[in-house]
């Protein structure tokens, strides 16, 4: 069976689902929360080598002539297909799982070099969005699979990457067996339509953080082996307190300011955890 037309798989190799975070190597770089400024954080988008087939099978194992298209951003709206919508009727004819032979690709290609400084870290890429879904290939080798289109997907690269220009490729889908899912009062578009970033983390690193706030509490978790730093900033960049834990922590905050939609006060939390600052916002309130 393909994978994208089988509802008992969601993706091949892709990293476990966690909290949205960007890492920073200073605790000042986390707090203003710029992430160009993360020496942790590459940016890929811009104008990658494209091309578009009618037909997923279609597409033949050496491309030799590209196209260009801008990433993000949808291929329809660059000259590819045109804008489809429909609100009740499937855009397909209906047997799900599966959706039809004549299943548009896109292609996608672009060249990196990832930094010196990242050698012996663990790095990562990230397709923060991908309709529908997508197969990635990293210097010729087989890297995973991802669908469900509105949520970020990351992958491990280190055993694909090479020293010096990397090549990756995409190969997206416009239809996969979530689709049926996805039918919704809405255009189809398809394509890499969010940010496409590298991410470097340490060997030992934080793989999830969690937040929960009331009116009188802040409470912080991360996933990691060892112990945890978490300091709390109110919005105006000032130390309030600083714990270290293996587990949970918890902030008593003194006159706290609650947030509400007029006066949207946020604390900023930040975890620290070997060379990581991971920067969180959080707002106090119940409801």
């Amino acid at each position: 069976m393909k994978e994208f037309e089988n509802p008992q798989l969601l993706s091949v190799n892709r990293e476990k689902e966690r909290s949205y975070f960007i890492p920073y190597k200073e605790e000042k770089s986390a707090i203003e929360g710029e992430v160009h400024n993360s020496a942790y954080y590459r940016l890929l988008n811009g104008t990658w080598n494209f091309k578009y087939y009618d037909r997923y099978i279609d597409v033949p194992e050496l491309i030799a002539e590209w196209d260009s298209i801008r990433v993000p951003g949808n291929w329809q709206m660059q000259g590819y297909e045109i804008p489809h919508y429909t609100n009740v009727n499937y855009p397909f004819p209906v047997d799900p799982p599966y959706v039809p032979d004549d299943n548009p690709c896109g292609v996608y290609a672009v060249e990196f070099i990832v930094p010196k400084e990242w050698e012996n870290r663990k790095n990562y890429v990230v397709f923060s969005g991908v309709s529908s879904c997508f197969y990635l290939y990293v210097n010729g080798q087989y890297v995973g699979y991802s669908q469900g289109s509105h949520m970020p997907s990351e992958f491990f690269l280190n055993p694909y990457l090479q020293e010096g220009t990397n090549h990756m490729m995409v190969r997206v889908l416009k239809w996969c067996d979530g689709s049926y899912l996805e039918d919704q009062d809405f255009f189809r578009l398809s394509g890499i339509f969010r940010d496409v970033y590298l991410l470097s983390r340490d060997q030992d690193h934080i793989k999830d953080v969690s937040v929960s706030a009331d009116c009188r509490q802040i409470k912080a978790e991360a996933v990691c082996e060892g112990l945890v730093e978490v300091a709390l900033y109110d919005e105006e960049g000032t130390l309030l307190q600083r714990q270290e834990a293996e587990g949970p922590i918890t902030f008593d905050v003194v006159r706290p300011h609650l947030w509400t939609a007029e006066t949207p006060y946020l604390y900023t939390l930040i975890f620290h955890y070997g060379e990581e600052y991971i920067p969180q916002k959080v707002g106090m309130r119940t409801v």
